[in-house]
């Protein structure tokens, strides 16, 4: 089954997170979280694109969302959530400033181009019951080692609602622009060795060879949805709404179990 052919409906799957045992009373202190990772090479808008998308689509559902967003380029997700120019640009003008913002109750949003100026969000959520999912969406350096993978984990860390109860790895890692330039860097190698739980998906460019050997399932974003150029909203459609479902599936299991 393709990530927009799920027959489950968004509502109904998030209305599985968000009641009984899995709330915060019930859990006492600790909050049911999961990490998603977007994954793009090189300067791409592909970053922006699937993040905000699939972190909008998420927290419409009343899902608490932490978006995470590293990397150079434009443009960043400040600008599908309608930012003022003077704020969704400014980190890219100044290297070392730091983006916050809340996009609706159930979202946050926060950016930075260099991965040391990430600090906690100033601002809780409206509401702290059910879930939360971090998603982080960063660009991958040029010979990706184990020491950046850390760094982004220590990044989504700071994101966490438990304040280090729990340590997050990533439930699922979506690669996109990847092609041969990625495969012979050995991503999937680095990336299977510290999450060998996390599902994994990506757009473009990757082998059957690849595919078979590190169970990727490979989307196709071409058609099913609405890029939203020039509205200032983030991209929507039937393909967001299909993965976005598909995802939560694949972390559910994960935020229960914990």
């Amino acid at each position: 089954m393709s990530p927009g052919e799920s027959s489950i409906g968004l509502k109904q799957f998030a209305h599985l997170f968000l009641s009984g045992d899995d709330s915060e009373d019930a859990r006492g202190s600790v909050i049911p979280e999961s990490l998603i990772w977007v994954m793009v090479s090189g300067i791409s808008p592909m970053r922006a694109f699937l993040g905000s998308g699939i972190s909008d689509c998420i927290a419409r559902q009343g899902i608490n969302v932490t978006l995470i967003e590293n990397g150079c380029g434009l443009p960043n997700a400040g600008y599908y959530f309608a930012l003022e120019p003077e704020e969704y640009l400014l980190p890219v003008v100044e290297k070392n400033r730091l983006l916050q913002k809340s996009v609706s109750d159930s979202l946050r949003f926060v950016y930075a181009r260099d991965s040391s100026s990430f600090k906690p969000f100033d601002r809780e959520f409206v509401s702290r019951s059910g879930p939360h999912i971090v998603v982080g969406a960063f660009s991958l350096l040029p010979g990706l080692r184990k020491d950046y993978l850390e760094e982004l984990l220590r990044i989504s860390a700071i994101y966490s609602l438990n304040c280090g109860i729990n340590k997050l790895f990533p439930d699922a890692i979506i690669i996109a622009n990847s092609g041969c330039v990625v495969q012979k860097s050995g991503l999937f190698d680095s990336i299977a060795a510290f999450a060998p739980k996390a599902a994994f998906f990506a757009t473009g460019g990757i082998s059957d060879e690849a595919a078979g050997r590190f169970n990727i399932k490979q989307l196709d974003i071409s058609t099913g949805f609405d890029a939203s150029f020039g509205k200032r909203l983030p991209p929507s459609g039937p393909f967001f709404s299909g993965f976005t479902n598909t995802l939560l599936q694949k972390i559910g299991s994960s935020l229960k179990g914990r």
